[in-house]
């Protein structure tokens, strides 16, 4: 395992694009194991990073790229000014984490975890106050860094196939 001072979290640069690609198409087909109502990595793959940098723009965001050894092996995305749209609740914003990847070969090594500290550090570093992050349920490994790591459901959504 290495250790944390072995690998750099860093802001996503124009050359990450590739690397990032990968880890994103990584991250759906891994993703889809668990929701198979997710679309292919190879339908997504082309906007989806597009999409996360114009949040970035608008949300006070930012991609975070860990690296080992010059190689990019996780990110992450975090915006620290995300409104709330739930009808029912006062106006306010919040901190999301709304990816968080690292390379199936890099698992189980801290860089999640590394991720997640600099992903909290950026949103308090830009006034937030409260960071959320979405797991697909199924995925116990996920989720089980999620609440080792301190984060306590919120809202928990049920479904069930009525057909």
């Amino acid at each position: 395992m290495p250790e944390a001072e072995s690998f750099l979290i860093r802001p996503y640069e124009p050359r990450d694009r590739a690397a990032l690609d990968d880890c994103v198409r990584q991250l759906q087909t891994h993703e889809r194991q668990f929701e198979p109502r997710m679309k292919p990595a190879e339908d997504i793959i082309h906007t989806y990073v597009d999409d996360h940098l114009k949040r970035c723009a608008t949300c006070d965001g930012a991609i975070l790229i860990a690296e080992l050894d010059g190689e990019v092996v996780g990110y992450t995305s975090v915006f620290a000014a995300t409104p709330n749209d739930d009808p029912d609740e006062i106006d306010y914003t919040y901190a999301l984490v709304n990816d968080l990847a690292v390379t199936a070969a890099r698992r189980g090594q801290g860089i999640g975890k590394a991720l997640l500290i600099a992903a909290q550090d950026f949103a308090r570093d830009r006034g937030a106050i409260r960071l959320r992050i979405f797991g697909l349920a199924d995925n116990t490994g996920a989720v089980s860094l999620y609440m080792r790591f301190g984060f306590k459901p919120r809202v928990t959504e049920f479904e069930m196939p009525i057909r």
